[in-house]
């Protein structure tokens, strides 16, 4: 059995995407047999302070639905362009505006993993990156291209979601809020560090086929970052 590794930046990932990842973990494990597999003692110890952090991190979560849900609307309409364009592509009797649709829908899906990942930063300067390239050059062709709509829905949505995070950090009370989460959160990095740590050792150990298809199941919750 191949040697496996987790790769996770950890401490790169700001509180609300440390919860997100750590929802994650706790999902995977939630039907495993950690006894039989012999790795109770670090998913337990894992899940404890997962929870502890959870809760002081509650506050921030509300906001961050809010932001979800602002970020969905503006995600909805660039996979709306970028079907209608590549509609363009596929049926338009033209030929020379199948090459120029062609031409879009490579620069629309240049960035595409960036804008499935989990950080909102990743996300927004792969779209602030499309929005700026497509107002350079492409605003006339996306009218002949019937897509224009779509565009004129995703760019605003795009503005209203960098609003939204400004305020964002521009109101939340950081004092009580980002003590308590940073007070809780390094025994969560802690924890999990210690887990993902263990787990390729002891899938080595074992040679249990199990363990390695969670530790690939681990890995891919982990690229999403």
């Amino acid at each position: 059995m191949q040697d496996q590794t987790i790769s996770i930046p950890i401490t790169s990932l700001d509180n609300n995407e440390l919860q997100t990842l750590s929802i994650r973990v706790n999902d995977l494990f939630s039907d495993v047999d950690t006894d039989a597999l012999g790795i109770r003692w670090y998913v337990d110890d894992f899940t404890a302070n997962a929870n502890v952090f959870w809760n002081s991190n509650d506050k921030q979560t509300v906001s961050a639905k809010e932001l979800a849900v602002i970020d969905g609307k503006r995600f909805g309409y660039y996979v709306a362009l970028r079907i209608n364009v590549d509609n363009c592509f596929e049926y338009h009797p033209e030929a020379g505006l199948r090459k120029d649709a062609k031409k879009l829908i490579d620069l629309l899906n240049k960035d595409s993993k960036k804008l499935y990942s989990e950080s909102y930063k990743i996300k927004s300067a792969a779209l602030t990156k499309i929005i700026k390239e497509i107002d350079k050059k492409w605003l006339a062709k996306l009218e002949e291209m019937s897509a224009a709509m779509w565009y004129n829905l995703l760019k605003p949505a795009h503005t209203e979601f960098e609003e939204a995070v400004k305020k964002l950090t521009k109101d939340k009370s950081e004092n009580d809020k980002i003590e308590s989460a940073s007070n809780t959160r390094k025994p969560l990095e802690d924890s999990l560090r210690d887990l993902l740590d263990f787990l390729p050792l002891h899938s080595k150990k074992t040679k249990s086929p199990e363990l390695a298809d969670l530790i690939g199941e681990l890995q891919v919750a982990a690229d999403r970052f």
